[in-house]
């Protein structure tokens, strides 16, 4: 058929519109003539974005001028909200597209957004903005935890007696099974973080070499398998050789995602150095390393203002931050306890009572929260104290810490010792055969204390335990203890899950010894007295804390 002859009519604008929409469905070319009479049906309506479109104010020779027509085939874009716009995309960025309507010539910015989420997937795969994490190479690997808190990943190779050797993308790692920590967990990993790029492509390429070898059709398939595996491993310059070299084995070799593939890879392979400093950054984030991640993603977009990963890149910072602040948040809980017990094991060196009281009331939390801030400096080098304090709120507080203030239990006084959630611990009060025994001690034990109380108002009052001369005499590694629960319970940083006492050993939970005093010889005049624990002073218990 004589094209010229088809579309030699151009006086009526339905015509020329059949005649154009046919030519869109059937995919044939959009030759001069059907250009000039679709434009005879422009209007000046409003573009995709929203905004006026170019073609408003023109006068009517202007409108019907024909505009040009772009080499690229027509795309039919689908958008979000169920409308269909014919067109050439004449640009694209990672924030949109720069679109020649057919319906009027104009040019629109036609946002990612918009589209039909669908096609917004596959152009984005088209032009080289798809993210490729989610289909990373991903292997095997040993999460090994170590006593400075920290953990090792990677893949076990062998483990002797006194060391094991760990795989990873720094090397071959000896660690001393002396510096191991709790349970080795097996998880998925990303293999860049295990292998580097250039082992992870000689293991793949090993897979495929007697088939490139062998050439033809199945040298084409390996090649396009390879070409694949080396985009999920980021390497993208090796893509890009191996979609060329397709063509050379097998001119003939087809496949749906083949051209577009190619395009892909080769802008990707511009950009490979760029992919490289992201790859980075991952890696970084991997490794927890993120003060040095933060700074290649500040200067990331110096170096590449103009970046086609821009995406990317924001996408990397949100992965980024969001696990910096995941893993402080769960660092924070853990080094704020071992803060604690440093800070108390520190302070029970001090054999000044009055003075570790004082110590505790207004020194004790800034310390253990300065000592944190420091640890806490690996992850964010700027972290304020004040930022400390609201990553501790956020903790999860899923494990319970204990801690018991021992024979000090009576520095508390008698009020302090059973105070709050009293739940004795041993008590077979109602169940031990000894319980009327165990009431007639407690009644005298009662009149002893009243009678106590008026010889105290008389001046007669013996005196007491001092609590100095106890605290002095006392273990450094006791004195650490009742630190910390008194820490746990009055200083309001922790939740306290549990309060308990037990029976004091010493007394059996009574609080005093019953001493026998013997009269002279067939006088008869045998009595007994009450004496005063030496080990509970009187409170009979022993108080311990469980916290969060």
């Amino acid at each position: 058929m004589d094209h010229h002859h088809a579309t030699g009519d151009t006086n009526s604008p339905r015509r020329a519109a059949a005649r154009l929409l046919a030519c869109v469905t059937l995919g044939l070319p959009i030759l001069a003539g059907s250009a000039t009479s679709q434009a005879g049906l422009a209007s000046a309506g409003d573009r995709v974005d929203g905004r006026p479109s170019t073609l408003q104010g023109l006068d009517q020779d202007n409108v019907l001028a024909p505009p040009a027509v772009p080499a690229e085939p027509v795309t039919q874009l689908r958008m979000r909200d169920g409308r269909i716009v014919w067109g050439w995309i004449l640009e694209h960025d990672p924030d949109a597209l720069t679109v020649q309507r057919l319906d009027h010539g104009g040019q629109v910015v036609l946002p990612w957004g918009y589209l039909d989420p669908r096609q917004e997937g596959e152009l984005k795969d088209l032009f080289g903005y798809v993210d490729l994490s989610d289909q990373e190479v991903m292997v095997t690997a040993s999460r090994i935890p170590l006593r400075t808190g920290e953990e090792l990943v990677g893949m076990m190779t062998s483990r002797s007696d006194q060391y094991i050797e760990v795989k990873n993308a720094n090397g071959l790692l000896q660690v001393p099974v002396t510096n191991l920590a709790g349970t080795i967990l097996q998880e998925q990993v990303p293999a860049r973080q295990i292998y580097t790029r250039d082992e992870l492509y000689e293991l793949e390429a090993r897979r495929y070499a007697s088939a490139i070898l062998t050439g033809g059709s199945e040298a084409a398939k390996a090649h396009f398998e390879l070409a694949r595996y080396c985009e999920r491993i980021f390497d993208f310059r090796r893509a890009h050789l191996h979609y060329m070299a397709i063509a050379e084995v097998d001119p003939t070799f087809e496949h749906p995602d083949l051209e577009a593939s190619l395009a892909r890879a080769a802008r990707r392979a511009e950009a490979q150095e760029q992919a490289d400093m992201l790859d980075e950054i991952d890696r970084l984030r991997a490794r927890d390393l993120y003060p040095a991640a933060v700074e290649l993603l500040g200067r990331f977009p110096q170096l590449y203002p103009d970046s086609p990963l821009t995406e990317d890149l924001i996408d990397l910072q949100k992965s980024v931050l969001r696990d910096r602040e995941r893993d402080m948040v769960s660092e924070v809980e853990d080094r704020w306890h071992n803060a604690v017990l440093r800070v108390a094991r520190d302070k029970g060196r001090e054999t000044n009572y009055e003075a570790v009281l004082a110590w505790m009331e207004e020194g004790m939390t800034q310390e253990v929260v300065a000592r944190v801030t420091e640890d806490l400096q690996r992850f964010e080098t700027d972290v304020s104290p004040e930022r400390i304090r609201e990553l501790w709120g956020e903790r999860a507080a899923r494990r319970n810490k204990r801690a018991t203030y021992g024979a000090g239990t009576w520095l508390l006084g008698r009020e302090g010792a059973r105070a709050g959630l009293e739940t004795t611990e041993d008590d077979k009060s109602t169940t031990d055969p000894r319980s009327e025994e165990r009431k007639k001690i407690e009644d005298r034990i009662q009149r002893y204390l009243r009678n106590q109380e008026v010889a105290s108002a008389g001046g007669g009052a013996e005196e007491g335990k001092d609590p100095q001369l106890f605290w002095q005499n006392w273990t450094g590694a006791s004195r650490a203890q009742w630190i910390v629960s008194f820490y746990a319970e009055q200083s309001g940083d922790m939740t306290v899950t549990r309060a308990t006492v037990r029976p004091c050993r010493e007394c059996g939970g009574v609080g005093y010894h019953e001493h026998a005093n013997m009269g002279g010889s067939g006088s008869g005049n045998n009595s007994t007295r009450l004496i005063e624990c030496p080990l509970c002073a009187g409170v009979a218990v022993t108080r311990r804390v469980s916290y969060r």
